[in-house]
């Protein structure tokens, strides 16, 4: 839910932010089966495990669709004009993640369309970036 008027927003603004309480196998399963991504290092521990890993981990995707959550809480899903993210670290079974952005530049074109670059960010409850991000919102004039 937005907190102030869409075309409010400054550089150093934070949107609305998001926390997961716990990354759950059965999110890892219902991803899986929404997206047809069933690698086992996410939906099999034992294969997990013997690739290295203390458990399964999350689709990388499926904590970028949360953060992507972030954004349409706070600008219309149409004025996304960019949205990229760097994966920086795995995610793992019961991680408690937040979801941030800030606005890091304003922009105010001679036509009165002002476009907002955000940088996003996901961690855990230690502190752990998971996710690096950026994104483009364009808000038109209605002029």
């Amino acid at each position: 839910m937005m907190s102030k008027n869409i075309g409010e927003f400054n550089v150093g603004d934070s949107i609305s932010a998001l926390n997961i309480d716990r990354v759950s196998r059965r999110s890892l399963k219902r991803y899986a089966k929404a997206s047809g991504d069933y690698n086992p290092i996410h939906i099999n521990e034992d294969f997990a495990q013997k690739s290295g890993l203390p458990n399964v981990i999350a689709h990388g995707m499926l904590i970028m669709s949360y953060l992507g959550k972030i954004l349409t809480n706070t600008f219309p899903q149409s004025t996304l004009v960019n949205f990229s993210s760097q994966f920086i670290s795995m995610t793992h079974i019961n991680d408690r993640l937040s979801f941030s952005g800030e606005i890091i530049k304003k922009t105010t074109d001679t036509t009165n369309n002002t476009s907002y670059d955000i940088l996003l960010t996901v961690i855990n409850e230690s502190g752990e970036k998971k996710i690096s991000g950026k994104a483009t919102i364009i808000l038109r004039s209605r002029v």
